[in-house]
């Protein structure tokens, strides 16, 4: 039995590549596994009728499917599982296939052999795309992720078009005149201290001299920007989802999160953290945006005075502390690079405590090494430094998406 030709012979038939070729069959594998399954298992779990048809038949000419029929004699209202439709039926002395006096159920099973050769390919995926050395932690992590709270950062959001903090921040600097503070200005970026470029523009610009101007500039631009009609394949937040976490975290004034999840998806701020209580006592699932969003705009902190307004107070650590309990972080889409993120990490969560993890692209041993001592727990993912941005953002996204999906199944 060869995977490749399985492989081969699905991307075929369906007309599809073969990494989703194969990703269709290891979703078949998780599906049913060693489990008995049927026509309607597969229906049911959102697979086309004539997909099915034809991967069962696919299956079946390569041996990777053992096929019998479930036989419920109507005289006697008994059950039974047969190999072939012109067995016997014990019951009625009638033969299986006839359909007079039997209701007939294909039944399926799955063959060891490709069960394991998936997850060995699997495995291989994961190595391609996990950095060396990192496979304890991220095993580590795997066993906690039912106590995972996703902490995600601008990185998620670049995929749908938006732009990175310095991005974002660049694009406000015609509102600067003087080229000494033009000079300052990126100094921060550069630095990754975005707030205290935010503070700086407030200072030091005519027309972007209030919190509300520039409040005002950041949702125009991110409304102008965002697309959330971007295929699966080439973002994460549907992966972070799928991580079902019971609370997400986010410092994105974005509403990703809310557009691509299902059911209770209100985007709650710190300024709702009584409320927010309540919620997670009742079992909602709550996604919390830390620095507001763009459909509440009295929310969004964009300067170090707002940040240090809601820092300061005892109220959104005395809320973290409260629902962190066995809880761990995974932080996604952040620089440790940036001071940004190592204030938010410092002021607010380090005090916490805690196994805390955050996946970060090509990291050093000895950078790894600082994060453990900062109390962060590093994954390394594999992206690659090529020179065309585009390639290397469909590598950061491809391997976060690989090493999320492998810490659900």
């Amino acid at each position: 039995m060869s995977l490749d030709t399985l492989i081969g012979n699905v991307s075929k038939k369906l007309i599809i590549n073969e990494e989703d070729s194969f990703n269709l069959i290891k979703k078949i594998t998780e599906i049913c596994n060693k489990d008995m399954f049927t026509f309607s298992s597969l229906e049911n779990e959102g697979f086309k009728r004539g997909d099915i048809l034809n991967i069962l038949e696919i299956f079946k000419e390569t041996g990777c499917l053992t096929q019998q029929y479930q036989c419920l004699c109507k005289d006697n209202d008994e059950l039974e599982i047969y190999d072939s439709l012109q067995e016997t039926c014990e019951f009625c002395g009638q033969v299986v296939k006839n359909t007079f006096v039997h209701d007939i159920t294909d039944i399926y099973y799955l063959q060891d052999d490709i069960i394991k050769l998936v997850k060995e390919k699997e495995n291989l995926i994961l190595q391609m795309h996990l950095g060396d050395g990192f496979i304890t932690l991220f095993e580590e992590l795997k066993g906690k992720i039912h106590n995972v709270i996703p902490f995600l950062g601008a990185g998620t959001s670049i995929p749908l078009g938006l732009d990175s903090w310095g991005q974002l921040l660049a694009d406000m600097k015609d509102s600067i005149f003087s080229s000494e503070d033009k000079r300052m200005f990126d100094k921060y970026i550069d630095k990754g201290d975005y707030l205290k470029a935010l503070t700086f523009l407030k200072n030091h610009s005519l027309i972007l001299s209030e919190d509300k101007a520039i409040k005002e500039r950041i949702i125009k631009r991110i409304e102008a920007k965002y697309n959330k009609n971007i295929e699966d394949d080439l973002h994460n937040i549907k992966d972070i989802i799928n991580l079902n976490s019971d609370f997400y975290i986010t410092t994105n004034y974005d509403l990703a999160l809310t557009d691509f999840k299902t059911g209770d998806n209100y985007p709650y701020t710190f300024r709702q953290i009584d409320d927010l209580q309540d919620l997670l006592n009742s079992g909602k699932q709550i996604i919390l945006h830390l620095h507001g969003h763009i459909k509440d705009k009295d929310s969004m902190i964009v300067t170090q005075e707002n940040y240090n307004e809601i820092y300061d107070k005892t109220a959104i650590k005395t809320f973290l502390s409260g629902i962190m309990g066995s809880k761990h972080l995974l932080f996604i889409g952040f620089s440790f690079n940036d001071d940004y993120f190592k204030n938010i990490f410092e002021n607010v969560f380090k005090d916490i405590g805690g196994d805390n993890y955050i996946i970060l692209p090509d990291l050093h041993m000895e950078e790894a090494q600082d994060l453990i001592k900062m109390g962060l727990r590093p994954i390394s993912i594999k992206v690659g430094d090529s020179k065309n941005k585009e390639e290397k953002a469909r590598n950061y996204v491809k391997s976060i998406k690989v090493v999320l999906n492998n810490l659900i199944n």
